[in-house]
């Protein structure tokens, strides 16, 4: 039987980042731009419900040719100038009412912003620690294969000497081949979490060339 052969794992060892990690997902990822976009339309709104209860001031001008006939050519330049200021006396309550309907939409929207950060928050520091705890059980799973390599070669050289049956190197060619499957699966894992970081992140695409 041919030895059980496997070849190194290429995969990206380290992980971004923590800090940037961070900023990137609050800045990229779409349902906190939605919200934020959102709370800054609240913001206009409370803006504008607080300026419908302040004075309005209108200025109008007129300037042109006027004459007692038509086309009779002794037109003369007139020009006019006017400026009306209103107070909202009677519909205070009304605007009083939009305001605090507006700032009320800001505040629970402001909430919700909030609420999101925080769950991002912790999305990113739990796909952090799976990614950190997957990349440590490739470093097991990579010193148990080199430990059953290492056995697999000893009982070769045990049966070669006549010290010992081919059971011996059969049951240690089965903890390779046990060991080999573990790393594979260790490093699929391992790839799996950092797609899942990256898309906590906001972008997946970040994560692709480290595990292609």
């Amino acid at each position: 039987n041919a030895p059980v052969e496997l070849a190194p794992a290429a995969l990206a060892r380290s992980l971004p980042n923590e800090a940037s990690v961070a900023n990137d997902a609050m800045a990229r990822r779409p349902e906190l731009q939605s919200a934020r976009a959102l709370l800054e339309q609240n913001e206009l709104e409370v803006r504008a419900a607080r300026y419908a209860r302040m004075p309005s001031l209108a200025l109008l001008g007129n300037y042109g040719y006027a004459t007692e006939y038509a086309f009779d050519g002794n037109e003369a330049k007139i020009w006019s100038a006017a400026a009306a200021i209103s107070f909202p006396v009677f519909d205070g309550a009304e605007t009083r009412a939009l305001t605090g309907y507006a700032r009320s939409r800001q505040r629970a929207q402001s909430l919700r912003v909030r609420n999101l950060e925080t769950q991002v928050a912790a999305e990113l520091e739990l796909a952090r620690q799976d990614a950190t705890s997957r990349l440590a059980q490739i470093g097991v799973a990579e010193t148990q294969f080199t430990l059953a390599r290492e056995e697999l070669e000893l009982a070769e050289k045990r049966f070669e000497q006549g010290v010992a049956d081919n059971r011996e190197m059969i049951e240690a060619q089965g903890r390779l081949a046990t060991a080999g499957d573990n790393l594979v699966e260790a490093v699929y894992l391992y790839n799996v979490s950092r797609v899942e970081l990256a898309r906590v992140a906001g972008d997946v695409r970040d994560i692709l060339p480290a595990t292609q």
